[in-house]
């Protein structure tokens, strides 16, 4: 699910004075680009998207970006033979969906600027995440792109552009989940033309995951050795784009299809069937003990991208009602994976164990992350399956946990 499509532009099609070549550090070259994007007022671009798994190549898929400083945006990513994804924001408020049933679209407001983008899809690299959103914030967002802790950054080949230009490649490691980062950057606009990079991070924690550790020996070694690549063969600083592109409402036949996958409303409005768990603190809990205070239910797992951006919610929930509610995150992984996850976080949020997948299955979940509210009485009145801000904060308050 990848697709790119535009962004924004102001200076741009000036001669590079002493920011790459011999005459400036590849640092410079770096920083005098960012500064390129963030003075853009529109941006666009198009071009491809590819995932190369040890010696196998992922189907290419294609990816457009559509951009107006600071933070309507649209990008969009394919493939024709699978299904497509949607980033969309119009300033305002924010949507993320996919033709993928099992996964849920996600409404929230919009970020304050591009580079400050947070949501599932933007921030992980297997959907649509790219070290590019965070070039628009100019030379003051070195430090959130580049991590000089791991290397400095540096020069790579010349390469001859499409349109004449020169471009020239710098290398880095980035900070977040892209890892080994390498860009293509055209010497005189200051535009990116291709990226690459190994998700070095990402990689290392989903192979020491639950699933990462099934995986055969050979199976994992491939995965360890992970390219994504980025080429963009239309790329246009300041073009006119209307207010009609950035469309942030979740289309009908989206949701129409995600109802047919996911369907709570069995469980709404009735009584919460009761189970038995064990939390990370070893102690055994049975839902029933909890009737007379409303309960919150965090269905998550550690490699849940979303689920890393959503727990910190939960974990908010939990600090702000530690006498008035309880709140269950409930997870299927190992106690010391999840320890480990908990603590590189800083989250102490109470967590369970649900070892076997039981409880899981008694409320038929299905995405993660997934939440139930559930009433002082042991009603279910709120179950969903993904994060809408909007839905998640109404159900907080139906049941005192807002």
């Amino acid at each position: 699910m990848k697709v790119f499509a535009a962004f924004v532009a102001l200076v741009l099609f000036l001669p590079l004075i002493s920011c790459g070549n011999s005459n400036g550090s590849a640092e410079e070259f770096l920083m005098w680009s960012m500064d390129q994007h963030k003075n853009m007022k529109s941006f666009a671009a198009k071009g491809a998207w590819n995932m190369k798994i040890g010696e196998t190549d992922a189907p290419a898929e294609s990816r457009a970006i559509l951009y107006v400083a600071p933070n309507k945006f649209k990008i969009e990513s394919g493939d024709p033979h699978s299904f497509s994804s949607m980033s969309v924001s119009d300033g305002k408020s924010l949507a993320e969906y996919s033709t993928d049933a099992k996964q849920p679209p996600i409404g929230e407001a919009a970020p304050a600027a591009l580079n400050k983008v947070d949501t599932p899809f933007l921030t992980n690299p297997v959907y649509e995440g790219s070290p590019l959103y965070l070039m628009f914030a100019g030379r003051d967002g070195f430090a959130q792109l580049v991590d000089l802790t791991k290397g400095p950054v540096e020069f790579g080949k010349e390469v001859k552009l499409d349109r004449g230009e020169e471009g020239h490649e710098v290398h880095f490691y980035a900070k977040g989940d892209f890892g080994h980062v390498s860009m293509l950057i055209g010497e005189k606009t200051g535009l990116v033309h291709w990226i690459q990079f190994d998700s070095e991070p990402l990689v290392r924690d989903y192979l020491a995951s639950e699933q990462g550790r099934k995986m055969d020996a050979q199976s994992r070694e491939q995965f360890s050795h992970q390219q994504i690549t980025e080429s963009y063969s239309l790329v246009t600083a300041n073009p006119d784009l209307s207010k009609e592109s950035f469309d942030a409402k979740v289309p009908a036949d989206i949701l129409a299809a995600m109802s047919g996958s996911f369907v709570p409303g069995q469980f709404i409005g009735k009584q919460a069937p009761n189970f038995t768990i064990t939390g990370l603190d070893g102690k055994v809990v049975h839902l029933s003990d909890f009737k007379g205070r409303p309960v919150m239910i965090d269905f998550w797992a550690t490699w849940c991208g979303p689920c890393q951006l959503t727990l910190p919610k939960t974990q908010a929930v939990y600090e702000k009602h530690l006498k008035d509610g309880i709140v269950m995150a409930i997870s299927n992984e190992k106690p010391d994976l999840i320890r480990k996850f908990l603590k590189a976080k800083n989250l102490s949020l109470p967590v369970y164990v649900d070892s076997d997948s039981s409880v899981a299955t008694l409320f038929k979940i299905d995405p993660l992350p997934s939440f139930i509210l559930i009433d002082k009485t042991g009603k279910v009145v709120d179950y969903q399956g993904g994060y809408n801000e909007a839905a998640y904060k109404s159900a907080l308050a139906k049941v005192g946990l807002d």
